[in-house]
């Protein structure tokens, strides 16, 4: 454990390489000590990649002249590397109160049964191999790409699914691909990553939400349309509009997850080069200034959100 002691983080934890965790989940030193004597370290873990110990065993007179052959990095030996600083920062996200209580005596703070099935399925996805004996990508991991490249090319739904379909035909017996788009979109929602659907008059006048959400037409007395379309032969409703509402908050606290983008987001308290008669960065702007002078128990916090203030109308 001495090698893993020494590239422990600020708080003292490491991965944990038992068989249960995976090196996804992070505890303190002595929890993994205790998991390992309980369950056993993981037998294919060789070399100890997560614990301070170099992807490949090189000599060192052959380090150098590896590198340069091969022309990649630690990271790119394992594919599965950004999936697992992914969860391992949701999981911080998410579990961060209850990590924190697990010590105390009395009422430690508990996270709602829902958040643990989420994880545990993201866990699953991202141990899951895409098909037996595939190295190169997990069933999470080959989503997300698959999901990205959609999104980049603005591919369509149908497009996707035939997508599905061929890589599945592809694929060795025992892929584990989705079916549909359907499917595939539930990952997004457990990656806190999903949004809101709300149905909407189809000449924009209001919204079906709130007290408005069981209404079967337009409140509108110059408009009533309908809400659903006539579909002949369908028996489920079809609205005629629908808003796809993305909320901030998750989105904000993921930002918030990643020390990466966490950083970003306090850059303009941190690292902000201000010179005079310049605007770099709003935070140079007379208005960002003003508002720091009027706030200034906002301003103290170097995670404060500008837009999520003005909504909140200080």
């Amino acid at each position: 454990m001495r090698t893993a002691s020494n590239y422990a983080g600020e708080h003292g934890r490491i991965r944990c390489p038992c068989k249960n965790c995976n090196n996804v989940y992070v505890r303190q030193l002595s929890e993994v000590k205790k998991h390992l004597f309980l369950h056993g370290v993981l037998e294919d873990y060789s070399p100890w990649i997560h614990h301070g110990e170099p992807s490949q065993s090189l000599d060192q007179n052959e380090g150098d002249e590896s590198c340069e052959e091969d022309g990649r990095d630690d990271q790119d030996e394992n594919p599965y590397n950004d999936v697992a600083e992914m969860l391992d920062d949701l999981h911080r996200g998410t579990f961060a109160n209850a990590s924190l209580g697990e010590g105390a005596s009395s009422n430690p703070p508990t996270v709602p049964e829902g958040e643990v099935a989420k994880f545990d399925r993201l866990l699953r996805d991202a141990k899951s191999e895409l098909y037996p004996g595939c190295e190169n990508y997990s069933k999470l991991s080959f989503l997300m790409k698959l999901l990205h490249l959609k999104t980049t090319y603005n591919c369509s739904n149908k497009y996707f699914n035939e997508q599905l379909k061929l890589f599945k035909d592809a694929l060795p017996r025992g892929e584990t691909l989705p079916k549909s788009y359907y499917e595939a979109k539930k990952l997004m929602r457990d990656l806190g990553l999903g949004y809101i659907s709300i149905h909407a008059c189809p000449n924009n006048c209001v919204l079906f939400w709130k007290e408005d959400k069981d209404l079967q037409q337009c409140p509108n007395p110059d408009c009533q349309a309908s809400r659903w379309k006539h579909v002949p032969g369908k028996s489920k409703k079809v609205p005629q509009k629908v808003l796809r509402y993305l909320p901030i908050k998750p989105r904000l606290q993921r930002l918030f997850m990643s020390k990466k983008t966490a950083q970003d987001m306090r850059w303009h308290k941190e690292k902000l080069f201000q010179e005079e008669n310049k605007i770099r960065h709003p935070a140079d702007a007379k208005a960002w200034q003003h508002f720091d002078k009027e706030h200034e128990w906002f301003t103290r916090d170097p995670c404060n959100v500008r837009t999520w203030a003005s909504k909140r109308r200080i």
